[in-house]
C-alpha cells in the first residue's frame, strides 16, 4: 500500500510505501508510477485541497478478479 500526499492542483507532493510485497523492484516501480500520475484534487468547501490518498495496488497471479 502506498500513501500519496497530493497538492491542491492534483500533482504528487510525496509518495511513501506503507506495506510492501517484499520485492524492492516492485515497490520502487509502484512508487515511481504513483509519483508520475496526475490526480483529481480533493475538494473542501468547493475549493481544491491537499489530501492523502491511501492506494492499494494489486498485481501478479493472486490479483483479485475485480482488479484485473
Amino acid at each position: 500500500m502506498l500513501l500519496v500526499l497530493l497538492n491542491e492542483d492534483g500533482s504528487t507532493h510525496s509518495v511513501r510505501g506503507e506495506t510492501t510485497s517484499g520485492d524492492p523492484a516492485i515497490g520502487a516501480a509502484a512508487e515511481f508510477a504513483a509519483k508520475n500520475w496526475k490526480y483529481l484534487p480533493a475538494m473542501l468547501g468547493g475549493k481544491p485541497a491537499r489530501s492523502v490518498l491511501r492506494m492499494h495496488l494489486h498485481y501478479g497471479k493472486n490479483t483479485p478478479e475485480g482488479f484485473r
